[in-house]
This record gives structure tokens, sequence and C-alpha cells, in this order.
């Protein structure tokens, strides 16, 4: 059955390579879903071999007329991969320097906190009055040393 499918996809036949994608698509789902942890990951994997066999066609081999066993190793390459990848990732972030989240953004030296007094809700006085606190943080004015 997919050596014809198969045939015809060969020739650029899409429908042809969607009757394959039907034919395997649980099979391959259910395999990559015993590889994987995540099931979003385990989609992926699906949707990577079956791109990988579109972009392939011309270089698939066919087992006994059949696609599926190059479609499971396929798979199992791509969760190879993808795992090898969220180990990297995993061990990339514990090598970060851990953050001090007690430090605000606003102030980061949490001096005052006038820049969160300016951006606070209704009880910070008038809309237009927040705006020119706002706008001094944002654009200090030097010190000259006199007032006006």
């Amino acid at each position: 059955m997919d050596l014809d499918d198969w045939t015809l996809t060969l020739a650029g036949d899409g429908d042809a390579f969607g009757r394959v994608f039907d034919r395997h698509r649980d099979r391959i789902r259910r395999h990559a879903h015993a590889l994987v942890p995540v099931p979003a990951d385990a989609e992926d994997v699906v949707a990577m071999t079956f791109l990988e066999a579109w972009r392939k066609r011309s270089r698939v081999r066919l087992v006994d007329d059949s696609l599926l066993p190059w479609l499971l190793v396929t798979a199992t390459n791509l969760a190879s991969n993808l795992r090898r990848g969220s180990r990297r990732h995993a061990a990339m972030l514990a090598r970060l320097p851990a953050i001090d989240d007690t430090v605000s953004p606003v102030d980061p030296d949490n001096t005052d906190g006038s820049a969160v007094r300016a951006l606070a809700g209704p009880s910070a006085g008038p809309r237009r009055a927040r705006r020119a606190r706002l706008g001094a943080l944002v654009h200090p004015r030097p010190r000259t040393g006199r007032r006006r």
C-alpha cells in the first residue's frame, strides 16, 4: 500500500503523501509519546518526522513496501536530538548565576522607591501630577544649586 502512494509522492502528489501520513501518524504519535515526556514535544516529533519524510522523499527506503520502519527510526532519532537539546538547555540554565528577586527593576538600588510611588495607582494623586513625576524620573534635570 505504501509503495503505490510513495511512488506517487515521489512524483509530487501531495494527496498520496497525505494518505501515508493518515496511515501512520497514530503509530508514530504513540512511539513519540513513549520517547519524550512532554506531550507537546511528542507532537513536535511527529510533525518533524513527516517533514523529514517529505524533505528526504527521494532518499527514503521502504522496508517490505512499508514506510513505517523508516518513520519509526526517524522519530527515534528526532526524539533523541530533542532530549539531548533539553538536557543541554537545562545544564546551561543551571550554570547561570542566581537572580536576586528582591531587587526592583524600577529602583535597582532600592534606595528611595520614588519610581514606585510615581507609578502607583489612583492614590498617587491626579493623573497629570503622576505623569509629571514619572517624566522627572525618566528625564531628570541636572541640579544647578538654585531653586526656581
